[in-house]
């Protein structure tokens, strides 16, 4: 009798174990409150989410950037060459001692101009113009020409301290006038010329160069002596524009003649 109840409790248990067991595999998984998680069908183990890569999470660098290259009419960048900047952006630049100037802005039209006539130490004949539209993140060159003089420079008008001639020994000085070309005169006092150099033949020599400085007068002295006879000659030149030359022997006054310089012993 005992055995019969034991055998009919453990058949009860089987079935009620075996009924449970088919209805949790029908019944669907639960979401997860977690939003950074997902849940897939069929497997109970959540995902994360993808982490987004840096390439996505960066934005790109709106700005553009120009490399202006001036050339003047030797084929040389000069040094201080304004550019005036206009569209996009408004601003002037100056060029360095390679004749080279930066600017980043925003994108945008861009117009570039060397502004012509008197601009600071220059008397620019001449200055080139360009136009540049650009999208963002974009690096460009952008070339200008331009002719140039400086401005404060000597002039052919000189005196000499003895005539009509020079004799051979003697330390002779030479006055000069310097003028302001943009202004079409006499240059101010304290004005200096600094890139200007002296070039003389070989029967002269320099005994004091000049200060390249303007004085009360608006002159400047530069002392020579004669080492043998001949004719002298005597140029003055800017050293970082080498054609612009003067020959300050063209028109120099001699005590109370002018004309040619002679040295004689």
């Amino acid at each position: 009798m005992q055995q019969k109840l034991f055998l009919s409790i453990f058949l009860a248990a089987a079935i009620l174990l075996a009924g449970c067991a088919k209805s949790s595999s029908h019944n669907p998984p639960i979401p997860s409150s977690n939003p950074l998680e997902s849940t897939n069908v069929g497997n109970s183990e959540t995902q994360p989410s993808p982490t987004p890569t840096l390439a996505a999470s960066l934005i790109s660098d709106p700005s553009v950037r120009f490399t202006v290259i001036t050339k003047d009419q030797n084929g040389l960048g000069p040094n201080g060459i304004p550019i005036r900047v206009t569209g996009a952006l408004n601003q002037m630049l100056a060029t360095d001692a390679k004749g080279i100037a930066n600017l980043t802005g925003p994108a945008g039209r861009y117009a570039f101009a060397i502004p012509t006539g008197c601009q600071d130490s220059f008397l620019i004949r001449y200055g080139g113009t360009a136009t540049r539209g650009v999208p963002p993140g974009i690096k460009m060159d952008v070339g200008l020409s331009v002719q140039w003089e400086h401005r404060i420079a000597p002039s052919a008008s000189s005196d000499a301290s003895e005539g009509p001639y020079w004799r051979v020994g003697n330390t002779i000085k030479v006055r000069f006038v310097v003028i302001d070309r943009c202004e079409e005169k006499l240059a101010p006092p304290g004005s200096r010329f600094p890139s200007w150099r002296f070039r003389v033949n070989s029967l002269l020599e320099v005994v004091s160069p000049p200060e390249l400085l303007v004085d009360g007068n608006s002159r400047s002295e530069i002392q020579v002596r004669c080492k043998t006879e001949g004719q002298p000659s005597l140029v003055a030149y800017d050293s970082e524009n080498l054609p612009d030359e003067v020959d300050l022997m063209a028109h120099v006054l001699n005590g109370p003649t002018t004309g040619p310089v002679e040295c004689r012993n």
